[in-house]
């Protein structure tokens, strides 16, 4: 090794070591800007607006809607009808809660898109939502903001999409979905919401398909002399006339509550502590890289 190359060695390890010297030095000025950041970021969190986030756990509706006799699958086809298998339930309901048409649909009941869109706070002590009177005034029902409500375009992603969670289990018929909104009152009651009118939606749907086939299977027995044809035709018109009753009766249709909404009663937004922390390490390190930056330079500067 060159004694050039064993000099510029020792000269970092000098100036590494007078580098760690200097913050040492220093360690209680570091240590009073790192909790000064904390706590002020600590206190900025409580210009923030709490939120709140409620949750439940669903479950594919029992498979006696679902389940249908293997050669069903076959007799159909024969007779140009395709049933479905309700494998693919729990992908359509969450297609469907996350779909734009879905929230349209919701914003038609009562206080719903001036909760969504309008809300800043909530009242704790009354139990109810505080708007901003700037977009909505709550006494009169009518809209501030360019005089008419928004649209669910203008409100799907931003207070819609952003404050909904949905986690499916692999694999299985179990999924969670939660809602985060400042007041947890209406967190809770607009997950009821969903599930009501989502099992509401595909009950509808299921009546009308079921309608629409056992009509088409009535006219088709008419037409129809073959026997084996009549005998698929009749097996699948029980089958639909069983999808009909079951549509009728069941109020959890598609969905399953496992474990119901809930009024949450902490918070899940702002974590304080988190503000802290993050404040004390950007602190640490901003005030850190301050002393040696200062520290090159003046090396520097006396070199020169």
């Amino acid at each position: 090794m060159h004694d050039s190359d064993i000099q510029n060695n020792f000269s970092r390890e000098v100036h590494l070591s007078e580098v760690i010297d200097e913050l040492w030095k220093k360690r209680k000025n570091i240590l009073f800007i790192s909790f000064l950041l904390g706590i002020i970021s600590f206190l900025y969190s409580f210009s923030i607006t709490d939120l709140y986030t409620s949750e439940t756990l669903l479950k594919k509706s029992g498979s006696e809607r679902l389940e249908q006799p293997t050669q069903l699958s076959s007799l159909s086809a024969a007779v140009g009808l395709q049933l479905g298998t309700g494998d693919d339930d729990i992908e359509l309901a969450i297609e469907t809660i996350e779909s734009r048409g879905f929230l349209k649909h919701l914003i038609t009941f009562e206080d719903v898109l001036p909760a969504l869109y309008a809300a800043k706070g909530f009242d704790k002590s009354n139990q109810k939502i505080i708007y901003d009177k700037g977009l909505y005034n709550f006494s009169k029902n009518i809209w501030i903001k360019d005089e008419h409500p928004p649209s669910y375009l203008e409100i799907y992603e931003s207070h819609y999409l952003q404050n909904l969670e949905i986690e499916k289990e692999l694999n299985s018929n179990f999924f969670s979905l939660k809602f985060t909104h400042v007041s947890p009152v209406f967190a809770k009651r607009f997950l009821e919401l969903i599930i009501n009118e989502l099992n509401n939606f595909s009950r509808e749907k299921e009546r009308y398909n079921a309608n629409k086939t056992s009509e088409y299977i009535r006219n088709q027995l008419v037409l129809t002399k073959e026997s084996e044809v009549r005998f698929a035709l009749t097996k699948i018109l029980e089958l639909e006339l069983k999808k009909l009753s079951f549509a009728n009766v069941k109020e959890d249709f598609l969905l399953e509550i496992i474990d119901p909404p809930f009024v949450p009663e902490k918070k899940s937004h702002p974590r304080r502590s988190y503000f802290l922390f993050i404040g004390f390490m950007v602190g640490f390190f901003i005030y850190s890289f301050y002393l040696i930056f200062t520290f090159f330079y003046r090396a520097s500067s006396t070199k020169q």
